[in-house]
């Protein structure tokens, strides 16, 4: 399940950036994206949820707390990449940073989950 929504969220997103690239507008196929993006996140969650209720993980809230600036000052400068490449879109920097935090943080408590040993 989490191959599948890897697999879901890097179409989406590869799919989105190469058809904005392009320069065609078409918000049906960008909403399609867009839930293939939601679809894979969905079933990392799903995946993270059910490891978690058997016991196959533990999460190690120290170990994300170190990682979670890391990953909001990688988040930030892809925002910031995504303005100099695509120069039209406007960014809200206000509302980017409280994204960022929020999914930063919530990424680095995925990425320090602990695997028990079999």
């Amino acid at each position: 399940m989490r191959i599948a929504g890897y697999v879901l969220i890097g179409l989406g997103f590869a799919t989105a950036l190469l058809w904005n690239w392009v320069g065609r507008e078409s918000v049906g196929l960008m909403a399609v994206f867009g839930v293939s993006m939601i679809a894979g996140l969905l079933l990392l969650s799903v995946n993270a949820i059910v490891r978690l209720s058997r016991g196959d993980l533990q999460l190690r809230p120290i170990a994300a707390l170190k990682r979670a600036p890391l990953i909001f000052v990688i988040m930030i400068v892809v925002y910031a990449l995504a303005g100099v490449i695509f120069p039209a879109t406007q960014i809200d920097w206000t509302e980017t940073l409280v994204k960022c935090a929020i999914i930063s943080s919530l990424m680095a408590i995925y990425f320090s989950a602990y695997r028990k040993p079999a």
